[in-house]
Order: C-alpha cells, then sequence, then structure tokens
C-alpha cells in the first residue's frame, strides 16, 4: 500500500531533520578546520558577494578562475547565498553540503517509493542512507560533491517520473538537472556521460516513443543546457585539472618503458652493450601497456575491501585510516538486494537495479582514468555509494517480503535498526573522537588561529608567512579578508624573488612563500619590525633568532600525558655488518627523518636512539628516566628473507610487564610476503636493558633470525631487502 501525499510529505520532512541536525552537529569542529580547497572556495565567495566577481575579475563565472585551477560554479554560489544568512563563513562554507545531502536523503526515499519499495523498507534504506560514513562526512565537508550527488539524484527521480506519469516535462526536468552536476563537480562529466548512455539503453523503448519532433525538441533542450559546460571545455576552463593528472599525462612514461625494456635486456644479455630490443619486450612494455594497467588496477582497487569497508581513502581528508565508507550490514544486504535483482520477475524494477547497477561499475572509471592518488580517491568514487546504497535497499526489501508474519517483520526491522544504530555509534566515536586528531595535519588545523593572531600586530611594518608548513595565501586572504577597493584582487598580489624571500606578496606588507634564514643576517636591521610567522619545526632551525621578531609558531604538537616512544637501533662490532645492524640504524634514522616534517602534529614524544649495543642504551639511561614510555627495538630489521632463511622474530616484554604493544605491532606487521613470528621474551639486544624491573618499560624487540651470514664477512648489502624495510 503506497503512503498518502501528505504522509510521503511528513516523511520527508522528518528524513530532512534528522538528516540535517547529524549532518550539522559539531560541523565547525567536525572535520576539525577548514582545508586550503575549502579557504580558496569561501574566499571566492566573499570576493563574489562583494565585486560580483572572481578574485581575477571575471564577473558572473560559469567558472571561478584559482590560484591554480578553474572552479566548478555552483557550490561557490551555494556558499555566497549562504553567507548572505550566516555570519560565519565557516559555517557558511559547509552547511550547504549539509543541506544538499539532506534533501538527497528525501530525493533517495522518493526513488525508492517510485521503484515500488515498500514504505518500511524505503525508510529503512533511508536511514541506511542518512548514516552512510560516506555520505555522513562529505555532508560535513564544503566540498562540491553533496551538491553533485543530489542533482543527480533529482534527475534521476524526475526521469523514472516521466516513466510514470509519461508527462513530457519530466524528461526535460531530468535533463536540466543532469546538466548542473559537472558545474557542482567536474568529473560528473564523464559520469553523467556514462549514465546517460544507460538511460538511453534500458529505456530505449519508452524514450523513443516521442514522436521526431519531440525527440528534436529534447535534442536542442539537451544541446542548450549543456552549452555552457561545452564552451567551457573549449576554452580549456573545465577540462584544465584533467589535463594534468590523468594517466595520459604522466611525464615519465617514456622512461618507466626504457627501464622496463632494459631490465628484459639486462636478464639475458649481462654487461652487453648495444643489444636490440626484442619484439616480446616492446609488445609488453609501451605506452599502452602502462597506461592500461594504469586504469585496470585503479578501477579495480576502487572495488577493494580494505577501501570500501575497512580504511577508505588513505588521504585522511577523505577517509578515517580506522573505518570504511560501509557498514558490515550495508555487505550482508547489499548481496541480498544483488540476489533479489538478478531473480525480480517485476520489469520496471529490473531495469531501475540494472540502471543503479551500472552506475556503481562505471562510477569508478573516472578515478581509473587519474594517476595523482595513492589509493582510491573518495571523492571521484562517491556515486558509488548511492548506487551500492539502492542494493542495500532492495537487501531489505527482500527480507521483509520473505517475511511472512508481522512478529518476524518486526524482529527484523527492529534488529535492522539496532545494528545500524550500532554500527553508527561506533563509527561516530572513532569520527568525534580519534579522527580530528589523526587527520589534524591534512585540515591544516591551526593555521586559521595563528592567522587571526598575527593579524592583530599592528606594530609591524610587514608580516612574511612561512610556506613550509602549508601555503598559508588562502587562509590569510578569507580570514582577514582581504578585500581592496579596487580590483581585480589578482592584481594586488605579486610574485617576489629576493635574495631571503621567495613567493607572492600582497601591497608590499604581507609575504607568503619560503624565508631563506640562511640569508637574512645581513637585513636584519631593516626587518627588525617585521613579523614572521613559521611553524616551530622551521623555528628551531634559525641560528640568529633573537635578531628577528618571531612571535607566532604554528605548533601543532599537543602538550598531553602521552606515552613517548622510543625506537632503538645500534651499532654493531662485527664488520661489514649490513644486516646486523647497519639495516636497523638506517630504518631509524628514515623514520625519524619522516617524522620530523609532521612534529608539529605529534601528540606525543618520539625518541629516536641511536647507540652503541647495550653500552650506549646503558649510558643513556644513566642520564634519562624514562618513566611513561615504549619501547621498539629495530635489530636486523633489513634481511632478505629468502637470502639469508630468517624469519622476523616480535620478542613480547616480559609478563611481569603488561603491555599489548607487541600483540598491536603484530597485526600490524601480518603479511603474507614475509615470514613473522610472535615470541616469548627474550634479551640478545637493547630492549631489553628497558625491561630491567628497576625501569619496568614495555619494550619490544624487531629482529630477523636465524641468519646464516650472522657476524660473518659475508654480511654485505646484498643480503639486505629493500621489501623488508618498506614492510617494517
Amino acid at each position: 500500500m503506497k503512503p498518502s501525499q501528505k504522509k510521503i510529505i511528513t516523511i520527508s520532512i522528518i528524513i530532512f531533520l534528522i538528516s540535517f541536525f547529524s549532518k550539522t552537529y559539531l560541523i565547525n569542529k567536525l572535520p576539525p578546520s577548514l582545508f586550503s580547497d575549502e579557504a580558496d572556495a569561501s574566499y571566492q565567495a566573499i570576493v563574489f558577494n562583494n565585486y560580483q566577481s572572481d578574485y581575477y575579475g571575471n564577473k558572473f563565472p560559469i567558472h571561478f578562475h584559482s590560484f591554480s585551477d578553474w572552479r566548478t560554479p555552483l557550490y561557490i554560489y551555494s556558499i555566497s547565498i549562504t553567507s548572505l544568512f550566516v555570519n560565519n563563513i565557516e559555517l557558511a562554507t559547509r552547511i550547504p553540503s549539509a543541506f544538499f545531502m539532506s534533501l538527497s536523503a528525501i530525493v533517495f526515499f522518493l526513488i525508492l517509493l517510485r521503484a515500488n519499495l515498500r514504505t518500511r523498507s524505503s525508510l529503512l534504506a533511508t536511514l541506511a542512507f542518512t548514516l552512510n560514513p560516506w555520505l555522513f562526512h562529505y555532508g560535513r565537508t564544503g566540498f562540491e560533491v553533496s551538491g553533485m550527488i543530489l542533482v543527480v539524484l533529482v534527475a534521476i527521480l524526475f526521469f523514472l517520473n516521466y516513466l510514470t506519469y509519461n508527462k513530457k516535462l519530466f524528461i526535460y526536468l531530468s535533463v536540466f538537472f543532469f546538466s548542473l552536476a559537472p558545474l557542482f563537480y567536474s568529473t560528473a562529466k564523464l559520469s553523467i556521460l556514462f549514465i546517460g548512455i544507460a538511460l538511453l539503453l534500458i529505456w530505449r523503448k519508452e524514450i523513443f516513443k516521442l514522436n521526431i519532433k519531440n525527440i528534436l525538441f529534447l535534442s536542442l533542450f539537451t544541446l542548450l543546457c549543456f552549452s555552457p559546460l561545452v564552451i567551457e571545455t573549449l576554452r580549456n576552463r573545465a577540462g584544465f585539472r584533467f589535463s594534468y593528472i590523468s594517466i595520459f599525462s604522466e611525464p615519465n612514461l617514456s622512461k618507466q618503458v626504457d627501464q622496463l625494456r632494459y631490465q628484459d635486456i639486462y636478464t639475458k644479455h649481462l654487461n652487453e652493450i648495444g643489444v636490440e630490443t626484442s619484439l616480446e619486450s616492446k609488445i609488453y612494455h609501451n605506452k599502452v601497456t602502462l597506461v592500461a594497467n594504469k586504469f585496470i588496477t585503479n578501477y579495480i582497487s576502487s572495488f577493494s575491501t580494505e577501501f570500501l569497508i575497512l580504511k577508505g581513502d588513505s588521504n585522511l581528508r577523505h577517509g578515517f585510516s580506522t573505518h570504511g565508507y560501509f557498514f558490515l550490514i550495508d555487505v550482508l544486504l547489499f548481496f541480498t538486494g544483488l540476489f533479489y535483482f538478478l531473480k525480480s520477475k517485476n520489469s520496471q524494477l529490473k531495469k531501475t537495479s540494472l540502471f543503479f547497477f551500472t552506475i556503481f561499475l562505471t562510477a569508478p572509471i573516472p578515478f581509473a582514468l587519474t594517476r595523482d592518488s595513492l589509493s582510491p580517491h573518495a571523492t571521484r568514487l562517491i556515486l558509488m555509494a548511492p548506487s551500492a546504497l539502492f542494493f542495500i535497499a532492495l537487501g531489505i526489501n527482500h527480507l521483509l517480503q520473505s517475511s511472512k508474519k508481522i512478529l518476524s517483520t518486526n524482529i527484523i526491522i527492529a534488529t535492522t535498526l539496532v545494528i545500524y544504530t550500532l554500527s553508527f555509534h561506533n563509527f561516530f566515536h572513532q569520527y568525534r573522537y580519534q579522527y580530528p586528531q589523526i587527520s589534524a595535519m591534512d585540515w591544516h588545523t591551526g593555521i586559521k588561529e595563528v592567522v587571526l593572531e598575527s593579524l592583530k600586530d599592528e606594530t609591524s611594518d610587514k608580516i612574511f608567512y612561512s610556506s613550509k608548513y602549508e601555503p598559508m595565501l588562502p587562509f590569510f586572504l578569507v580570514y582577514k579578508p582581504y578585500l581592496p577597493e579596487d580590483t581585480p584582487i589578482s592584481k594586488h598580489i605579486q610574485h617576489t624573488d629576493m635574495s631571503y624571500f621567495v613567493g607572492s606578496d600582497i601591497d608590499n606588507q604581507y609575504f607568503f612563500g619560503e624565508i631563506k634564514w640562511s640569508q637574512i643576517d645581513q637585513y636584519s636591521k631593516e626587518l627588525f619590525n617585521s613579523l614572521f610567522v613559521i611553524p616551530k619545526s622551521e623555528y628551531i632551525t634559525i641560528p640568529n633568532k633573537e635578531s628577528f621578531k618571531i612571535e607566532k609558531e604554528i605548533n601543532q604538537g599537543k602538550d598531553t600525558d602521552q606515552p613517548a616512544i622510543i625506537l632503538t637501533a645500534h651499532l654493531c662490532h662485527p664488520k661489514p655488518g649490513a644486516n646486523d645492524n647497519a639495516s636497523g640504524s638506517a630504518l631509524l634514522a628514515e623514520i625519524m627523518r619522516v617524522l620530523e616534517k609532521f612534529q608539529d602534529h605529534l601528540n606525543r614524544k618520539i625518541i629516536g636512539l641511536w647507540v652503541a649495543e647495550m653500552y650506549g642504551t646503558a649510558a643513556y639511561l644513566t642520564t634519562e628516566f624514562p618513566k611513561n614510555a615504549y619501547v621498539i627495538n629495530l635489530d636486523m630489521v633489513g634481511e632478505d628473507q629468502f637470502k639469508t632463511g630468517s624469519t622476523l622474530k616480535l620478542t613480547a616484554s616480559p609478563w611481569a610487564i603488561p603491555s599489548f604493544l607487541a600483540e598491536l605491532l603484530y597485526v600490524n606487521l601480518e603479511y603474507p610476503a614475509f615470514r613473522l613470528s610472535f615470541e616469548r621474551y627474550s634479551g640478545g639486544s637493547d630492549h631489553y636493558m628497558f625491561s630491567d624491573p628497576s625501569l619496568g618499560i614495555p619494550a619490544v624487540s624487531l629482529t630477523n633470525w636465524p641468519d646464516r651470514y650472522y657476524h660473518s664477512s659475508d654480511d654485505t648489502v646484498d643480503k639486505c631487502s629493500k621489501d623488508t624495510l618498506d614492510w617494517i
């Protein structure tokens, strides 16, 4: 039984309110701060409200000219409108996303009803849509994809209405809303092409029932709606970003081909010169196969369980590292829905399901054509979410239809509600407490505060903002905000190249870029009344601090009582000692080199201890007594396990010093390509110094053992493996 119009309106309002509240709750803190792209969009909106142009002076732009790109317009216009009513630019930047995603939940509910799903099934599926981690997160960020999802779903709903009521107005509205999608998010251009082809193929009979005149008018209307996009593409604006991130623009393709072909030759013709490349090598190693391999790898990785269920995008602006984009119950319901789709005899439902399945399969193609992401890119793949949720809805509907009794139906509904509630509560706990800490750097946390603090200084002639942590120009522009009387604003921002500074300056007063401290001493008198805004990691490297006015530091490190982590590696007496223990020393040096870049964001002290074996550790412990710390000892960690016959032994702390450190390391080290074993406590290396009962510090050791070349002249670098070091 279909719900009445009044009931649908009431349900829609409730859905919107629940969704909007969940998306706006703590939206100014979760995610923790504005990312530079959000800041840039915010500033474009501020500039538009004041000058009706972008900051390059383009009036009412179809694409906003940014410093490094041409940005799609509709989300910026949304911020512009919202900021007229919301007197907080951060809220004005993110509220449109929450609004669009909440409306999307309503439209999704209506699509399910139009697909002849039960009302209760549709409501449960809409709850899954509202609580889905993927859509929940993107409904809280100032990213354009939320608007794209809304207009795509609205377009689909209007098309289904056309099929139901046979009113031509609906198909015109469908085309119009589809044309808006690429004006929200550029990647939608390709997605809309696939969606359009799917519509034409699946419902070709219904579409071509229109007479020639109506088809002609519809074609002209489609061309009119998409003409702004066509024009902007021809002007190299709509496709500007894709031109340098696509797999076809990889700058080192020729070098990669040459390297692979050389490796083929090297295997058979060692030390020979002038060997001709074989036909086989040319067939398998060329630009076409490299590009195809990258495309296939990207496409397949988009469906990986690690991405969709376990961890999400490795970029912490898009993913969470501790949680994927779907709950486990989603997986079960998705495959149930897929089964229901395959066995269904309902022609209309089967066509609608086939359409959403096509979206699910083609959604990864835009990402697969790019090369600038180390993992599946959640933003470019986001159309997978609503299409997967449609099959989750089918799964719920199938379960409820299969239930013959009212009691069992209610049990299924109650169980589903409880599981979704608990799953979301678990996700939100991590999202609220862990995520802001681990993603602080990715969200540029702290830059707003330091910019606002620096602008309070009215005594400095000039302010220099270091870009060593992150380019600060977008944040300065939006938080000041910088609005000169004459436009375009871009003419006030000039490139500057001085002996002590390289970057950009605004009106010869505000400077953004690289400060050359080695060259700046001779200008100390000239710059005495200048303020330098720098990260702590840069501050500690300045040789002559007292000569300059350095009042502010971007210090993202948190002063907490979290236990310190001590990483140890020793020097060993036998020569040459490549594995024992130059490998541990090298890994320690590399870890500390990388961590130095992030020291402003660490919430605990991390100590690298490189010492003579045993004696050096003992000497350290006579001057330092780490009361609250964990120790990880790196000893013989670089072994080529195949050559040395070794297994990585993870040695735990004594039972008298309870700790989960060894277990935590073990579950993160498990990998089928390497041998790993969990060992009870034993000595033999520096970790046992910390495990002494007088100290009682949890200390574990990582050691490859046995090693057939141990303490011999054959312990050379050819027995080491970069892959093993990467693994550890």
